[in-house]
């Protein structure tokens, strides 16, 4: 692997450990406000993130769109099947989630959180070929196979693993902002 994709790699890994740490934090937090649990710890900060959890989860949509593009068109990861299905419920949040932020488009939540609950069964599914797991549905014969790992970095994360961070965390923030 080139030296540029092993650091963008190794970076995009990184934040998507971060970002599943973000993830816990969230749903404890909505769990406790849920609850009526009155854990004070949580009360402020998000307090603080709810009302940007629309521009927190187009970040994360915008930054998905871009690192799938960087892997296809410049590290030259052919997409498998299962990355398209993920990338069909992946893109066009980060349109629909823009066009929120600039006002054109309201009660997004709704449709974002759909299609992140369905493209995160596609991740979810890829991750658990990636792990050895006995396939529903064959691959296509088009593509790169949906068993093939481009990286592992930190043990466990591989393309479909960030593509699960990222739904679930656009599913998180916006369930934060719906309950502001």
């Amino acid at each position: 692997m080139v030296w540029h994709v092993q650091l963008v790699s190794y970076i995009l890994s990184l934040f998507t450990v971060l970002g599943e740490l973000g993830a816990i934090f969230l749903l404890l937090a909505l769990l406790s406000r849920r609850f009526n649990w009155r854990v004070a710890f949580f009360d402020r900060p998000l307090a603080l993130l709810a009302p940007h959890g629309v521009t927190f989860a187009f970040i994360v949509a915008a930054s998905g769109v871009v690192s799938s593009l960087y892997y296809s068109e410049i590290a030259g990861f052919v997409p498998c099947t299962l990355c398209w299905w993920q990338r069909i419920f992946f893109y066009p949040q980060a349109i629909i989630l823009g066009m929120a932020l600039l006002g054109k488009a309201r009660d997004v939540a709704r449709i974002c959180i759909t299609l992140s609950a369905l493209g995160g069964v596609f991740a979810i599914y890829h991750n658990y070929l990636q792990y050895g797991g006995v396939p529903f549905i064959p691959c296509s014969a088009f593509g790169a196979s949906c068993v093939q790992r481009y990286f592992l970095e930190f043990g466990y994360v591989t393309i479909p693993a960030m593509a699960f961070t990222a739904f679930a965390l656009i599913i998180l923030m916006l369930l934060m902002k719906k309950g502001e």
